[in-house]
């Protein structure tokens, strides 16, 4: 993976380093990390722009990858062809979200030499959050995210062709409390 430190601050005791860290070719995205100044421990990913979860992170004594995913911050379009596109191509963009976390997670380890990543997605993210905990619990350590459903087959059966898979044939392998019991690290809760 590809990063690329673009610039540096500080305001004593805190540091921020900008970073592009590229998850896969062609894929840019912008970062902050952010920490007290002299002090090396856990990095906590944060999806998005969620100044009350840094906040809580930072407090709790730990440092923040705070990041952009694909396709969402400042180029986000609105919801138009380009959701659609994403999910005919066979790359949905909760999929393409939790490989983005993934990269971060494995940027943090052997980039910022973090010990330990955790990932804190109570916002739109958690479903993505929640697949990139299963798919990599060796990087992400821990966590706590929310998510809209307590099954996917109840969202099927709920919501009928409106509930198209995020991950092609995720459904026929796996269901959410499967996905929970493979990231022992995680806290999952559910918010309608």
């Amino acid at each position: 993976m590809k990063a690329e430190k673009v610039g540096h601050d500080e305001i004593l005791p805190w540091f921020a380093e900008f970073w592009i860290i590229e998850p896969e070719p062609g894929i840019r995205l912008p970062a902050i990390w952010i920490g007290k100044k002299g002090t090396a421990g856990p990095i906590t990913l944060v999806p998005g722009r969620d100044s009350s979860t840094i906040e809580r992170a930072l407090r709790a004594g730990r440092q923040v990858l705070a990041f952009d995913l694909r396709g969402a911050g400042e180029i986000a379009g609105g919801q138009g062809s380009v959701v659609n596109r994403a999910w005919f191509v066979g790359r949905p963009w909760p999929g393409m979200w939790a490989m983005d976390l993934i990269q971060a997670a494995r940027f943090c380890r052997n980039r910022l030499s973090s010990p330990s990543v955790s990932l804190d997605a109570e916002n739109a993210y958690g479903w993505s959050a929640l697949l990139a905990g299963a798919a990599a619990p060796d990087l992400i350590a821990s966590g706590s995210v929310h998510i809209s459903w307590e099954s996917l087959h109840a969202d099927v059966r709920a919501r009928g062709d409106q509930a198209l898979t995020d991950v092609p044939g995720l459904l026929e392998r796996l269901d959410i409390p499967q996905l929970r019991a493979l990231w022992t690290g995680g806290q999952v809760s559910v918010k309608r």
